[in-house]
């Protein structure tokens, strides 16, 4: 069987500082590898073969099992490791791949062999040769990834819109083989070992297996669909192209063009809202999507009606127990720390200079609140420890920007792709 690299989606403001120590960053973006895929002979292509898919774990019984994890402003999870003991950056969790991958250069850096090349397919259906290299050990906390070959591809996308050094990708068949609770308000991970975890007291939704990737019954506009589970998707929602087809979802409705962001390179697509979307018996209401071209390449899973990501994602505690075939979404109370000195500092109004817009923040010292413009209803704003902030009304969220132990801006990542940066004037 051929790879597959499944799309890596990042829809909002591309680059602002990630959730991992706490403080706000405004040095410029770290630089990715400058690297790309280098082609193989013809002659060494191969298919995929189980050595590259599924890899070995071993749990260190003394090592804690919480993995302090950052995150950016749209929801992508990033986990530090080292790979043969090397610490060369970033490894996105993305259970919408089902293998892992690591950047062609870091692999070399890490002194990985090549060893052959296969055939790989990107998000917009083109056919390329993908080097392999042997000799993968990765490490994350509580956890030791061994792999006999990993496919080799440029990751070069997600680091220049991450804005840190993204070397690889941990996919959905290592989830397979733990137990991985991810808490996006920390952001925390923890990893446990299957053979001692009983599951309760959680409430588990059972999921569809298709290819290692979760896969879960929602409804949008009242018609069944599936969809892959995703953390590497940074928007609400995607659709996929035979679903946009059969269903007319571009047909007559607001969007934009976009260009997502994934391994590899970009994928253009349409950016709007759907008017309502159900999963785990909730219902949302002008709910941010991503609809891919109508007649266009099918997409890596033709099978299913799209993908939900992490912009929905971030309102639970998410447990993967994908070797059960289940994962529990645990709602979060997400109100401001009690105590946080910022939550007296963020009180005023911000003005982006560009546009001339306004945003007036109030606290009521229980709840934050937001205008956005003259004449709009008040929104609450949900305020979390790492100074980032989310409307869970309008799909918006963004960062505080931190100088001298003072708010004096935010960056707002507004729903239809734009990003907006706004002064705080008094």
């Amino acid at each position: 069987m051929n790879i597959t690299l499944p799309i890596v989606a990042l829809t909002l403001l591309a680059a602002p500082a990630l959730a991992q120590d706490g403080h706000d960053h405004d040095q410029p973006p770290a630089t990715p590898p400058a690297s790309a895929p280098e082609a193989a002979p013809a002659a060494a292509l191969e298919p995929t073969t189980e050595d590259m898919l599924i890899p070995a774990i071993t749990f260190d019984a003394d090592a804690s099992n919480e993995v302090r994890v950052a995150r950016s402003a749209n929801g992508l999870i990033l986990f530090p490791a080292t790979i043969n003991g090397q610490d060369l950056g970033w490894w996105m969790l993305d259970t919408g791949t089902n293998q892992n991958v690591i950047d062609v250069r870091a692999a070399r850096e890490a002194g990985l062999a090549e060893a052959g090349a296969v055939i790989t397919k990107d998000f917009n259906g083109i056919e390329q040769s993908s080097p392999t290299f042997a000799g993968f050990s990765l490490k994350t906390g509580n956890i030791t990834i061994d792999q006999p070959r990993v496919v080799g591809v440029s990751t070069i996308p997600i680091a220049s819109s991450v804005g840190q050094p993204v070397i690889g990708i941990i996919g959905a068949s290592t989830l397979s083989q733990i137990v991985l609770e991810i808490d996006y308000t920390t952001p925390l991970a923890k990893i446990t070992n299957p053979a001692t975890f009983d599951g309760e007291p959680l409430t588990w939704t059972p999921v569809a297996l298709e290819d290692f990737c979760p896969v879960i019954d929602a409804t949008f506009n009242t018609i069944p669909g599936t969809f892959v589970i995703n953390t590497g998707l940074g928007t609400a929602i995607n659709f996929a192209r035979d679903a946009v087809r059969d269903n007319h979802l571009v047909e007559g409705r607001d969007t934009r063009d976009w260009k997502s962001i994934w391994v590899g390179g970009r994928k253009e697509v349409q950016l709007g809202f759907i008017e309502e979307f159900t999963l785990l018996g909730e219902t949302y209401t002008a709910m941010p999507a991503m609809f891919e071209d109508p007649d266009g390449y099918e997409g890596v899973f033709p099978n299913q009606t799209g993908m939900v990501g992490s912009l929905f994602l971030r309102h639970y505690l998410t447990t993967f127990d994908l070797g059960q075939g289940r994962i529990a979404f645990t709602p979060v109370d997400r109100a401001p720390p009690a105590g946080d000195m910022l939550l007296v500092d963020l009180i005023g109004t911000y003005r982006d200079r560009a546009t001339g817009g306004s945003m007036i923040l109030t606290w009521d010292g229980e709840r934050v609140t937001a205008i956005l413009g003259a004449g709009q209803p008040e929104l609450e704003v949900k305020v979390l420890a790492d100074h980032s902030f989310y409307f869970p009304a309008a799909w918006i969220n963004g960062r505080f920007m931190i100088k001298d132990q003072q708010v004096v801006g935010v960056q707002l990542n507004l729903p239809d792709g734009r990003g907006l940066k706004a002064k705080k004037i008094d």
